[in-house]
């Protein structure tokens, strides 16, 4: 089986369960850094005594945050799901005529 290092395409059948993943390896590791980034953001409210600007400045950050991540989680898997309909039509031909390649 060839290598592939970085900066190359990955074969078909890694990229549907890289996509799948896209929570764990792309979206997970930002989260702590987006809520700590809103809750600072919302200090300067709090050192005016204003605590409903500051819970509201939180809030509305970390509710954008969560669309974001949650749109680019709905998008990974949607194109998972259709590599893994590829992957499945290639098998599907493949069985049909006899081959026993992957």
């Amino acid at each position: 089986m060839p290598r592939h290092g970085l900066g190359t395409v990955p074969p078909r059948r890694a990229r549907a369960p890289a996509l799948r993943g896209v929570w764990l390896w792309y979206l997970a590791p930002l989260v702590p850094g987006g809520v700590l980034h809103w809750i600072a953001a919302s200090q300067a409210d709090l050192a005016k005594g204003n605590l409903v600007a500051a819970l509201a400045t939180t809030g509305i950050g970390i509710l954008v945050m969560v669309l974001v991540f949650g749109g680019i989680l709905w998008l990974n898997l949607k194109a998972a799901k259709g590599i893994q309909a590829e992957i499945d039509k290639i098998d599907r031909f493949n069985q049909d005529n006899g081959s026993t390649q992957p």
